[in-house]
C-alpha cells in the first residue's frame, strides 16, 4: 500500500504541478492550480486525481495510452494533444469548465469516455470516421484544428461544423436530430455517439 510520501514522489517524477496539492485519506489528489504530465511521464496506477482547478495537460507524450488516473473534474482546460499512442479517453474527466483541446492523437478513433459536461468549446482533429455526436455537450460548440499526421483530413467540411454547432450544448437530447442532419449531408460515419 502506498502512503502520502510515495504519492508525492510519484507526482514529482511524472508531473509538473503549479499550485497546492492536497491528498485525502483515500490518497485521492486535488490540485488548486495546473497539472502537466511530463513528456516521458505516465499516470501511475497509484495516482488518482479528483480535481484540478486549473488546466490538466497531457501532450507530446509517446507513452500515454489512456487517461486512467486523470482528474474527474478539470476547472479550466483539458489539453490532450500530439500523443501518438493514445487510443482511449477512459479515465478522463467527466467535467471540464472551459475548453477541451483534443488534437493530433492519431490512434484515437472514438470519443467514448468523453466529458459529460464542457463549459466552453471542444477542439478536435477531424477525420471522416470519428464519431462526433459527443461533442454536442460543449456549451460553445466545436471547432477543428489541423492534425500533424496524414490520417487527418483538413479542413473539415464546412457542413460538418455548421451542423454540429447548430446543436451545440444540447448533448444527447439533440443527438438524433444532429445525426440525421449529418447523415443526410453525407457524413454518416461522423453521425455516431
Amino acid at each position: 500500500m502506498v502512503d502520502t510520501k510515495q504519492i508525492r514522489a510519484l507526482l514529482r517524477a511524472n508531473f509538473r504541478i503549479k499550485g497546492k496539492v492536497t491528498i485525502d485519506e483515500n490518497y485521492k489528489i486535488s490540485v488548486t492550480g495546473d497539472v502537466k504530465l511530463k513528456k516521458a511521464g505516465v499516470i501511475p496506477p497509484e495516482i488518482q486525481f479528483l480535481e484540478v482547478t486549473g488546466n490538466f495537460e497531457c501532450r507530446d507524450n509517446p507513452r500515454i495510452q489512456s487517461l486512467r488516473g486523470a482528474p474527474q473534474i478539470v476547472g479550466s482546460w483539458l489539453i490532450c494533444d500530439n500523443n501518438p499512442e493514445l487510443t482511449s479517453l477512459e479515465g478522463g474527466p467527466k467535467s471540464v469548465g472551459n475548453w477541451v483541446w483534443l488534437v493530433s492523437n492519431p490512434q484515437l478513433a472514438t470519443l467514448d469516455h468523453f466529458p459529460e459536461h464542457i463549459g466552453g468549446r471542444v477542439t478536435v482533429t477531424y477525420t471522416k470516421t470519428l464519431p462526433l455526436l459527443r461533442t454536442l455537450v460543449a456549451k460553445q460548440g466545436v471547432s477543428f484544428a489541423e492534425g500533424h499526421n496524414r490520417r487527418y483530413e483538413m479542413p473539415p467540411p464546412a457542413a460538418v461544423v455548421e451542423i454540429l454547432n447548430r446543436y451545440k450544448g444540447q448533448g444527447q437530447s439533440a443527438a438524433v436530430a444532429c445525426a440525421a442532419a449529418l447523415a443526410e449531408a453525407g457524413f454518416k460515419a461522423n453521425a455516431r455517439w
